[in-house]
């Protein structure tokens, strides 16, 4: 796999609810001042630590503060565990389409071979520029202890392009580890470079005194296509993670752009807005 694909695996993996919020878009702030913003998901499964950071640029044409992209990538970025520090490189900047705004984000990136990812530890970020901006935060990666179990039915007829199924899952969490679970069904094409999310949802999640979790949905595929595989994924996250996620999904942000005002999403980021946050992933081929 080429080093650029495994680098955006953790960010395009991690980003929320709807398939096209691929980008790290830049905002716009009601505030006068530029802001940064940060975006990292810490995965044990991924041999790259990536972390991406943005803008959110303030109203006025007058400010006591402005950043530029240029600005962002001359960031020091950095990891700390125990004691340890690692600095992060820069990669690229790229790019993109967002709600037909110009979008980038500024991308770097080191090998976990230099700072192993480990459930059940702590880690700080951090990203700085001189007075420019300062972000900070910190989160503990969740337990990578549990498995689980599908059933499948169908398919149904349903007004779409693809039939509906349904699936039970019965997830087995001994240690208890889980309190905010994401479940994610994803489609990739053969012999392709394309893939897509039909299901993606966060919640917060109470376990049966067995360590027993059941999750019920129902989702759209066109699992008879010989050319497209379906996997589907249990993934362990943060607090943050889902806080992030229902945030967004409750509107804020406005006009279906999260990143629209920031200070209206929920952030765990110190001295700027994102999130920084962590997950652990289970995952089945649906056959």
């Amino acid at each position: 796999m080429k080093i650029f694909k495994i680098i955006l695996l953790p960010i395009l993996f991690s980003f929320i609810a709807l398939s096209c919020k691929t980008k790290v878009p830049d905002g716009k702030l009601t505030r006068t001042d530029d802001a940064a913003m940060l975006f990292g998901f810490l995965n044990p499964d991924v041999d790259t630590i990536t972390i991406a950071l943005s803008l959110a640029k303030g109203v006025s044409n007058k400010k006591d503060k402005t950043i530029t992209i240029a600005d962002l990538e001359q960031a020091e970025v950095k990891l700390e565990h125990k004691g340890q520090s690692i600095d992060l490189k820069f990669l690229e900047t790229r790019s993109g389409k967002y709600s037909n705004n110009d979008k980038q984000i500024v991308i770097f990136y080191t090998l976990q071979s230099k700072l192993p990812i480990l459930p059940g530890e702590t880690y700080t970020v951090s990203a700085k520029n001189n007075s420019l901006f300062d972000l900070k935060a910190t989160t503990t990666v969740p337990s990578k202890d549990f498995d689980f179990d599908y059933t499948i039915s169908g398919p149904f007829p349903f007004d779409h392009n693809y039939p509906e199924y349904k699936v039970n899952m019965t997830i087995r969490d001994p240690g208890n580890g889980i309190s905010f679970l994401r479940v994610v069904t994803h489609v990739s094409i053969k012999d392709q470079d394309q893939s897509y999310t039909s299901y993606d949802v966060a919640k917060e999640v109470q376990q049966e005194s067995n360590g027993i979790i059941k999750y019920d949905f129902s989702f759209n595929a066109d699992l008879d296509n010989e050319e497209k595989e379906t996997t589907l994924s249990c993934i362990n996250t943060t607090e943050s993670y889902f806080r992030y996620v229902t945030a967004i999904k409750k509107g804020a942000g406005g006009g279906g752009d999260p990143f629209s005002e920031p200070t209206s999403v929920y952030t765990n980021i110190e001295g700027g807005y994102g999130i920084f946050s962590a997950f652990c992933t289970k995952s089945k081929k649906i056959e």
